[in-house]
């Protein structure tokens, strides 16, 4: 699944409110979803739970649906610009540089994105009055490229592609919005069968569901 493709899908399953109310929805889930992963390590730092690879592969997913709405806010489906300057997030060599592999660890790439994050907000918060369009817009592309740079780090690390990463969020949010978003369906989550779609078990096909690796009983 391409980014234009993902960024579609995204659209399809926003709650679409006042676009100040968008902005700060975005910013939150960022910041949300790197506590969410912290939150997985801790649990196998803190109780001895076994890491999760399917909740890292899920949150990680979470992690791009909001960088990329936060940059079609601002940019407005324009994504020529973004591909333009996010080449270099899939160069191997600017990945594997000694700057970028200090974050390796999600520990780590973690508390590195929350400072990219506060960057981020002090950015947001300043009224586009007082900055020009074009420098909210390229501020914040340079920001979010930081941002995907170490979400793709981590999804790498354990053992995932980009490609299988949108298309698991895809076919979750299928599963939790079979049209468009619904409040309801938002706060009635059915959390088993989003997370057969997370490890691959199960496909949603408008309404259907249908079963690709059947447990063993």
């Amino acid at each position: 699944m391409e980014i234009k493709e993902f960024i579609e899908s995204i659209n399809r399953t926003w709650n679409y409110q006042t676009p100040e109310i968008d902005k700060l929805h975005a910013l939150l889930g960022i910041q949300t979803e790197i506590g969410e992963l912290l939150t997985a390590v801790k649990k196998e730092v803190g109780y001895g739970k076994e890491l999760d690879r399917v909740n890292i592969l899920e949150e990680e997913g979470d992690f791009w649906y909001f960088c990329l709405k936060l940059y079609d806010i601002y940019l407005q489906g324009d994504i020529s610009k973004f591909y333009l300057d996010s080449s270099s997030l899939f160069n191997r060599n600017l990945i594997e540089r000694p700057t970028v592999l200090q974050y390796n660890g999600i520990i780590g790439n973690c508390f590195e994105r929350n400072k990219v994050v506060a960057d981020l907000f002090n950015l947001i918060k300043i009224d586009d009055i007082n900055r020009s369009n074009h420098y909210i817009s390229t501020e914040l592309t340079q920001y979010l490229r930081i941002l995907l740079r170490l979400s793709y780090l981590n999804l790498r690390n354990y053992g995932f592609t980009l490609d299988e990463c949108f298309e698991r969020n895809h076919e979750k949010r299928k599963a939790r919005f079979p049209e468009k978003f619904d409040q309801h369906l938002a706060l009635n989550r059915n959390l088993e069968v989003e997370r057969q779609v997370l490890e691959g078990n199960i496909e949603i096909n408008g309404d259907t569901i249908g079963v690709i690796n059947p447990k063993s009983e």
